[in-house]
């Protein structure tokens, strides 16, 4: 195209025959004019300084509380300071693993994983929530679902169980294990805040660890899954509309 340009042809001209904008096509020109073949060499779109970009030393702060904490950005951002949206640019623009694809208590990368774009929930408190609640007010759980283990299923101790909540027992599709995502990803919480957030000297120890640790996931922990807020929040805001 600079040759081409430099033989005296039209810049317009040469730019339709190349497919590229005038304003491209000048662009060229003029770097080369300014800076002879080194101005032709690729250069990065980005700009060269960003004056609003998030301190080096928060985003320093923001990876020691990841990587001491395994949290997500939710957490961090209370920790830090900053929002949470901060925090996941912050982890992505330093390709930090998602937790997911992470060992709870090492951190490593150990695992892929599976997406799906459908969720539901359920629109009032006593729907489908933890029983921890019914110190709130919460006096009936409606539904218990489960996956088709022999324990749920075929036995009649669970069932038993559930009726005498006074609750209705569903089951998940047959092979379909993500239709239980909630129950799985509370699992997951429970393995990687709780169970293996630390080593212990044994499951005694891991069982009075666990009292506090569910007052924090009810009344302090952030869930992104309900926007963010806490359960306990959601329960104060549900109880208001329903009562």
């Amino acid at each position: 195209m600079v040759r081409r340009i430099a033989a005296g042809r039209p810049v317009a001209h040469v730019a339709a025959e190349m497919g590229v904008s005038r304003t491209t096509a000048w662009r060229w020109w003029r770097r080369f004019q300014a800076e002879g073949r080194p101005g032709l060499v690729d250069r990065p779109s980005t700009a060269r300084t960003h004056p609003r970009r998030t301190p080096a030393c928060v985003e320093t702060r923001v990876r020691i509380v990841r990587m001491l904490t395994r949290r997500g950005p939710l957490t961090i951002a209370r920790v830090v300071g900053v929002p949470a949206s901060t925090v996941g640019r912050v982890l992505a623009r330093h390709h930090t693993p998602r937790l997911a694809e992470c060992d709870p208590v090492s951190g490593q990368v150990i695992r892929a994983t599976r997406r799906s774009a459908n969720r539901y929930e359920h629109p009032y408190p006593g729907s489908l929530v933890h029983a921890h609640f019914a110190a709130h007010g919460i006096a009936r759980i409606e539904r218990v679902i489960t996956d088709n283990a022999f324990a749920y299923r075929p036995g009649t101790g669970f069932a038993m169980a559930v009726a005498r909540l006074g609750a209705r027992q569903k089951f998940i599709r047959p092979h379909c294990p993500w239709t239980n995502g909630k129950a799985e990803r509370l699992n997951r919480t429970f393995a990687t805040e709780w169970a293996y957030a630390r080593v212990r000297t044994s499951n005694t120890e891991r069982a009075a660890a666990l009292p506090r640790w569910l007052e924090h996931y009810n009344m302090n922990r952030p869930h992104l899954g309900i926007g963010g807020v806490r359960p306990i929040d959601r329960v104060n805001n549900a109880a208001g509309q329903y009562t």
